[in-house]
């Protein structure tokens, strides 16, 4: 037996970690890879194959089999394209988001901390509670973000895989104006797709009209170009428009800016092209408001990597 890298784990032969073992021929064994701290188990090499693990094989000659570790990933990186609030001392019918995240993990605790930037990068401040935090194994956490006034993104890092979700609502009582939850995005990317546009703001219904806001963050330490493309269902593409997003800061882009005001865009999609990976989300949302209500109602999807 051997392994690879050396101090990445160990192998169990029949529940016992050796290097080498002397068996009777035609007999079957269990070979069990068991990593070190800091290490999972990838793959068997040799005369052993594949990533099952355990594995049970009839032995019936000598057998040289090495097990191969990597380097686990120790930090997790979770993306909100889109976080508005209001401080509610100057906006009584104000914004506000919350966040509300799950340990994944059913066997370990995770650390967490959680980072909000405003759109020109700024870092937004946020009490102690929400800094190297620790959620329980499958426990649950939930809060709200500071309501103060920003309209910009939220970054979580954790030592455990994490599922989620943030949610934008109005401190307006008299009518519950809300989004559709944001869900964490684990993966940025540089080709991204909204699969639907809805912007008819020209009084294409007369019970209302939609609008899109494309939102998207640059989590790095530089300068991003990003290209937005709205392309028609048989796959034209007559506007398109590039700008550019600050060192970790964020774009809330209405479409009404890119599509002309005078048409009606019922479907169709946007292509984001980016010079560094990005997360986006697009914001669907009824400018005329609900016939007989004072209120809009809000809709919206995460953009997906361009396949």
């Amino acid at each position: 037996m051997a392994v690879s890298p050396t101090g990445g784990g160990g192998v169990k032969i029949d529940d016992i970690v050796r290097s080498s073992v002397q068996v009777t021929d035609n007999t079957y064994h269990a070979f069990k890879a068991e990593p070190a701290a800091g290490y999972i188990f990838s793959h068997w090499s040799g005369d052993l194959a594949g990533s099952e693990n355990p594995q049970t094989i009839l032995v019936t000659c000598d057998k040289y089999i090495t097990a191969h570790f990597e380097a686990s990933q120790t930090t997790y990186e979770y993306y909100i394209p889109y976080y508005r609030a209001e401080d509610p001392s100057s906006a009584a019918d104000g914004f506000y988001s919350s966040l509300a995240l799950r340990n994944s993990s059913a066997g370990s605790a995770a650390t967490v901390t959680v980072a909000a930037y405003e759109s020109d990068g700024t870092a937004v401040p946020l009490a102690a509670e929400f800094t190297d935090f620790s959620i329980s194994p499958s426990g649950q956490w939930a809060r709200v973000l500071p309501q103060i006034d920003v309209e910009g993104w939220v970054l979580v890092t954790s030592t455990a895989p994490l599922t989620g979700l943030a949610w934008v609502g109005t401190l307006d009582e008299s009518w519950p104006r809300l989004m559709a939850d944001v869900s964490l995005i684990g993966e940025l990317n540089s080709a991204l797709i909204v699969p639907h546009v809805a912007q008819t703001i020209s009084g294409c219904y007369t019970d209302g009209g939609w609008s899109t806001k494309v939102n998207i963050c640059n989590p790095h330490a530089t300068t991003t170009t990003v290209t937005l493309a709205y392309y028609t269902t048989s796959g034209a593409n007559p506007h398109a428009t590039t700008f550019s997003i600050p060192a970790n800061g964020s774009v809330s882009y209405n479409l009404d800016s890119l599509l002309p005001t005078t048409q009606c865009f019922y479907d169709g999609s946007m292509a984001i092209s980016a010079t560094q990976a990005v997360a986006a989300f697009a914001l669907y949302y009824d400018v005329d408001k609900v016939p007989g209500a004072d209120g809009t109602c809000y809709a919206g999807i995460s953009a997906v990597g361009l396949q």
